[in-house]
């Protein structure tokens, strides 16, 4: 993965977006109000880094060396994550580029199809992307269990079993968290450490049911069921339980969807010094947030950790950067995300 050089993503036309052109190496933080795209970014991102993989494994299961093959794959790819996704509804005419220092892949769309997938480059820079919504991910962990076991089963019989729709990316995240990969990633122990002191107990799988384990003061192990832990301690459970089952990789790209929810502001700050660390051991992170404690958390562990930031604005169809510098950006995200303090010191003023 590039260190120093940009990776580009470009959206145009795509969902409420009408125009963005971001630098995702190392961190990207997207600040606005609701329902200004910034969650269709990294969605965007995360079916083209998918659609692409998925048509590069179909072209090598079938020891194929025809490109058009496997870019006919790749937009049937791309089609059914858009399905998932964004329930077939992203775009009438649109455009989705992501740029970097070995590869370029542009996607066009018409009429919320994909007709057009290009990739010049045999070496992808990422692998995967997962996009980490909600820690509300544990609470269907025995639902995604109980579906998966049921269509093996009837699979195995040959019955029919109706298809039950659910969201994509939990299910994408329950995958992981679920079933952990052969490749250890060793020399990210010192981030797990710091999930695990912040939620004081560590998440344990066994007999296929999660309980959180805490020491207490005597020294013997209180054993918490999943459905009494706070919704809190499940956030930095995920990240424990990716960087434990080797997910967290440079390969593989992560988008964060408001993590400040159901963190108090301690919990945020704590979150975000900790993925600023993954930063620092260049895991390429795009956060989507509203919060000024969680945004200036990052802004100011970003600076202490010396790790690469990019810092942009959601707002009336655009994702920019002001004057393409981030302290100006940063001072129109905090005018906005003030705006409702001076709605309650007018509410003073009038009572």
């Amino acid at each position: 993965m590039e260190n120093n050089k940009g990776i580009i993503l470009k959206l145009n036309n795509i969902g409420m977006i009408k125009d963005a052109t971001l630098d995702i190496n190392g961190l990207s933080v997207i600040a606005g109000k609701n329902d200004q795209g910034k969650s269709t970014a990294g969605k965007a991102l995360m079916a083209l880094i998918k659609a692409d993989n998925m048509g590069k494994k179909f072209q090598k299961n079938q020891q194929s060396s025809q490109e058009n093959q496997s870019n006919n794959e790749k937009k049937k790819s791309f089609d059914r994550l858009i399905s998932l996704l964004f329930d077939d509804d992203i775009s009438k005419n649109g455009e989705i580029l992501l740029r970097t220092q070995t590869q370029e892949i542009s996607i066009r769309i018409k009429d919320d199809k994909c007709v057009g997938f290009r990739n010049n480059a045999q070496r992808n820079t990422f692998l995967d992307c997962t996009f980490v919504q909600s820690p509300l991910v544990w609470d269907l962990f025995e639902f995604f269990s109980s579906i998966k076991t049921l269509e093996v089963e009837n699979s195995f019989y040959r019955e029919s079993f109706a298809s039950i729709k659910y969201p994509f990316v939990l299910w994408d995240l329950y995958k992981k968290l679920n079933v952990p990969r052969q490749h250890k990633t060793p020399y990210l122990k010192e981030i797990l450490e710091s999930a695990k002191s912040v939620m004081q107990g560590q998440f344990v799988k066994r007999n296929d049911k999660i309980y959180f384990m805490r020491p207490n003061a005597k020294g013997s192990i209180s054993e918490i069921q999943l459905k009494n832990i706070a919704t809190g301690i499940k956030s930095f459970g995920i990240i424990q339980t990716l960087l434990e089952n080797s997910y967290i990789t440079p390969l593989g790209f992560f988008v964060f969807d408001e993590p400040e929810n159901h963190l108090h502001p301690v919990w945020q700050v704590a979150f975000a010094e900790i993925l600023i660390k993954l930063v620092e051991k260049n895991i390429c992170i795009m956060v989507n947030t509203h919060s000024p404690y969680m945004l200036e958390a990052l802004q100011k562990y970003s600076q202490k950790y010396k790790t690469r930031a990019n810092f942009y604005l959601a707002d009336n169809g655009e994702i920019k950067q002001i004057d393409n510098d981030n302290n100006a950006t940063l001072e129109v995200i905090y005018q906005k995300l003030n705006e409702s303090f001076v709605e309650m010191d007018k509410i003073e003023e009038e009572a």
